[in-house]
């Protein structure tokens, strides 16, 4: 039989592990672009601010200020 008081410091421990890790995920979030799954072909540029990124699946990507967010 376990001892009320090792179940309760087992239950409190396991509160705070979920507790922290659901509070830490709150602060990370993906940047532009987003992963996408697909691989990337090509890239070319047709001056320093645009440039074009072609890949699988009918993937284009485009920007307008370099590259830089």
């Amino acid at each position: 039989m376990i001892k009320l008081p090792h179940f309760l410091a087992v239950l409190f421990l396991l509160a705070i592990v979920v507790s922290s890790s659901a509070t830490a995920q709150e602060t990370w979030f993906w940047q532009n672009p987003r992963p996408h799954g697909t691989h990337l072909r090509a890239v070319q540029t047709s001056n320093p601010n645009l440039i074009v990124a072609v890949g699988n699946r009918g993937t284009v990507m485009k920007s307008t200020n370099g590259g830089v967010q």
